[in-house]
């Protein structure tokens, strides 16, 4: 895995069926990470997926079914409004904005 990709990675936690964080920023045109920490047990587990406005998934991450954490690696993504979303809890305090500009 590319070291920059890790340092410069978007940071998100799953605690109490939700997400920290509901805004993200990335770079148009080149590759960045998500680092995904994951605590909640008995949940039937989390991840991070991206989709597009029309709620296309454009990027299908792994799903984390125990509390552990993952780095995921983003290819590059046209600018504009995306989402991130739980694809096991669609719901809005699983759901967010990325911005990539």
């Amino acid at each position: 895995m590319d070291g920059e990709l890790l340092e410069d990675a978007r940071h998100i936690t799953a605690e109490g069926i939700a997400y920290d964080k509901k805004e993200l920023e990335a770079p148009a045109g080149v590759a960045f990470g998500i680092h995904f920490i994951q605590k909640d047990a008995g949940v039937g587990g989390h991840d991070v997926d991206i989709r597009t406005p029309e709620a296309q998934t454009i990027v299908d991450n792994q799903v984390l079914q125990d509390p552990g954490e993952i780095t995921y690696i983003i290819p590059p993504l046209e600018a504009g409004t995306y989402t991130f979303i739980c694809s096991i809890h669609p719901i809005p305090q699983m759901t967010g904005t990325l911005t990539v500009k």
